[in-house]
């Protein structure tokens, strides 16, 4: 009892040790898995490049426009877009002659004339002209009030001629309705007749009518089941045959794997009987150096030799003889197994063969079934196009009798249009002729007409009694008339002198960007004719992220790339502003761009400090800032008795240069040091890490 209860204190203390080893072993890669995972790199020396490239369209900063002042004909245009021009140069010539602005300034002026000869004649017989208006403006009166008594009637056949149109047009409008109507109706059999030819495409025609196809058909299906009937039958008869094969093969596989045992064995015990043989010899060998022992020189040592000597050679012709016999009885048991082997392969042969013209016949039936299943599919196809040309024609059967009905519809409503066209003209003919205004115009000029009427009656007695009209004021009149006259004159004037012109010229250094007339053309006054781009400047606009624009400044020169047209023109910076489209996230450059160029020109220039040289290169990612300034994490380690540690140790940074991933920065590291790139949580200085396993 106390021996069972010391042997299992001692179990319990190997296993606490045991675990203890473990525990301790493994503890560090517990620890690990708990600690933030950090991704590293090694920094390192190269060249920063601070240069920005950037892409955009030059723009002229100032176009002007050519404009012909009065209406004219184009005779020749001499200038094509893009040809270089200064002040005088001929753009264009123009045909002689006077414009329609002289014709009407005539017009006026000979209207001007005729009102100044009436103001002479009124001022030589003033009385008589009163009296004459007097006369006039009651024999208006007159009209005026006989078109007053007569407005009911005729407004009357003016109202029956427009209540025939709008009947007209009401009926109209119902037929375009009805037109509507059958139009969707066709469009709808257009989409139902278009969706049957699309099904019709994907379907073979059999070329044969419905009668026969189905007749075909029942054909097919009565072939169809019968090699169905065949492929099941000789798919059982396969699948025998298989059965049969697996079950010789079973026997066969068993019997080789004995064979080859057999094999084995006999090997064995041929290599065991080979060498006891050999031990034999061996010990052979040895007795017979003992026998060349002289007589005298043989002790108890020699005779002890000699006696285990031949007690080993006795011992291993024994095994000898039972290692032969052992031979033997494998020898035979590998013969009888080669016989199994040799019986049941012949077995296996057989049962393939028969296998192998069942399968074919399956094969073959099976072959059959497909051919009939893919005829009676094609016939069906067949069947099923034939039922859709019949609902096509159907449908277009319909279509063509909608469409044959809107025809005579729209007829019926071109007749009806023509009507309305006849009615309206008529009815305009009728206005113009009888209604020459509203009843409210009339009663208002009747109103009007009354009072000329009694103020000309009486300021023709005035003048009758005092013989004259205030003279001063007719003299006043004819020179005010006078000075329009001659004002008219002097605009008729200016206009000949301009249209003697007969060419177009520039009053502008430039280039010409566009060119809108061609010979023949009859242009009117204030038309812009061409365009050309002054030779004062051109500008170009580049947008920048905050980081870029932090490397340029203004009146920096940019070196212009892929300009293959001449000689390269002179880029330079000339403002950088906020980028009103990306506020807070951008800058707009702009570029002062200077030499032989025209507007439009796409352009790529490179503006900034090149490349240069630095010892110690982190990713940007790499480097940090807080309120302390810019900083990075770099990995130190700490050896312990489970292995090294590792912690995050911060370092401040001046950083020097950067472009889109990288930055060299003022710092102290070693060779194969590890800056932080990145963490799985926030670090901070002091945290013990784990690195990520690349």
């Amino acid at each position: 009892m106390e021996t069972n209860k010391r042997g299992w204190i001692k179990n319990a203390i190997i296993i606490f040790l045991v675990m203890m080893l473990i525990l301790t072993l493994f503890s560090n890669t517990f620890m690990n898995r708990s600690l933030p995972e950090v991704a590293v790199q090694n920094a390192e020396s190269g060249s920063i490049t601070t240069q920005v490239k950037l892409s955009g369209s030059v723009n002229a900063n100032t176009t002007k426009a050519v404009t012909l002042e009065y209406a004219r004909k184009i005779d020749t245009v001499l200038v094509r877009r893009g040809d270089t021009v200064e002040p005088g140069t001929v753009l264009a010539t123009l045909v002689k002659g006077e414009s329609d602005e002289i014709d009407q300034l005539e017009i006026e002026l000979k209207q001007l004339q005729i009102e100044y000869k009436k103001l002479q004649i009124e001022s030589e017989d003033s009385l008589t002209a009163k009296r004459y208006e007097l006369e006039d403006a009651q024999r208006e009166l007159v009209e005026v009030n006989d078109y007053i008594a007569s407005y009911p009637t005729l407004n009357a056949q003016k109202t029956a001629y427009e209540d025939q149109i709008k009947l007209y047009k009401e009926t109209i409008k119902t037929r375009e309705a009805e037109i509507t109507a059958k139009e969707d109706e066709i469009a709808e059999l257009d989409e139902v007749i278009a969706g049957i030819e699309k099904q019709m495409a994907k379907l073979s025609d059999a070329g044969l009518t419905l009668e026969k196809l189905s007749k075909a058909i029942t054909d097919a299906e009565d072939e169809l089941k019968d090699a169905e009937r065949a492929t099941k039958s000789a798919k059982r008869a396969s699948d025998s045959a298989q059965r049969v094969v697996d079950n010789v093969n079973t026997l066969y596989s068993a019997v080789l794997r004995d064979y080859n045992a057999a094999c084995e064995a006999t090997k064995t015990a041929q290599e065991t009987l080979d060498s006891l043989k050999e031990t034999l010899k061996t010990l052979e060998a040895e007795r017979d150096a003992l026998y060349e022992v002289p007589l005298e020189d043989r002790d108890e040592q020699w005779t002890a030799d000699y006696n285990q000597n031949r007690d080993k050679i006795n011992g291993t012709k024994s095994q000898i003889s039972d290692a032969e016999t052992a031979l033997d009885a494998a020898k035979a048991k590998e013969a009888e197994l080669l016989e199994e082997y040799t019986k049941k392969g012949a077995e296996l042969t057989t049962a393939s063969s028969t296998y192998d013209l069942a399968r074919s016949k399956y094969e073959s039936c099976l072959a059959a079934e497909k051919s009939a299943q893919k005829t009676l599919d094609s016939l069906n196809e067949g069947w099923s196009r034939a039922m859709l040309e019949e609902q096509r024609d159907a449908r277009q059967e319909e279509r063509d009798a909608l469409e044959k009905e809107r025809k005579l519809m729209d007829k019926d409503r071109e007749k009806m249009n023509t009507a309305v066209a006849d009615l309206e003209k008529e009815l305009a003919d009728y206005v113009a002729e009888n209604i020459t205004t509203t009843l409210d115009d009339a009663e208002d000029k009747q109103r009007t007409l009354t009072r000329s009427v009694e103020s000309l009656t009486e300021q023709v007695r005035i003048a009758e009694a005092n013989g004259s009209i205030d003279d001063e004021t007719a003299a006043l009149n004819l020179q005010i008339k006078r000075s329009e006259m001659q004002k008219k004159q002097r605009e008729i004037e200016k206009l000949r002198e301009k249209a003697v012109t007969t060419e177009l010229k520039s009053t502008v250094n430039g280039t010409v960007s566009t060119v809108s007339i061609a010979a023949g053309d009859e242009v009117a006054a204030g038309t812009t004719v061409m365009e050309i781009t002054a030779s004062d400047g051109f500008t170009m606009e580049c947008s920048v992220t905050n980081a870029q624009a932090s490397r340029l400044r203004v009146g920096q020169i940019a070196e212009v790339q892929y300009y293959y047209w001449g000689d390269k023109p002179n880029v330079y910076i000339s403002t950088i502003k906020n980028d009103p489209n990306n506020s807070g996230k951008g800058k707009l450059v702009t570029f002062t761009v200077e030499g032989d160029i025209a507007d439009g020109t796409s352009l790529t220039v490179t503006v900034g400090g090149q490349g240069s040289s630095y010892d110690c290169i982190v990713p940007n990612s790499a480097i940090r800032e807080d309120s302390d300034g810019k900083f990075i994490l770099v990995v130190t380690s700490k050896s312990s008795p489970l292995g090294n540690r590792y912690y995050a140790s911060r370092q401040n940074v001046t950083v020097l240069a950067s472009d889109a991933t990288r930055s060299a920065i003022d710092a102290t590291l070693s060779w194969g040091d590890y800056v932080i790139t990145g963490a799985s949580v926030p670090i901070s200085d002091g945290m013990q890490v784990r690195m990520s396993e690349k």
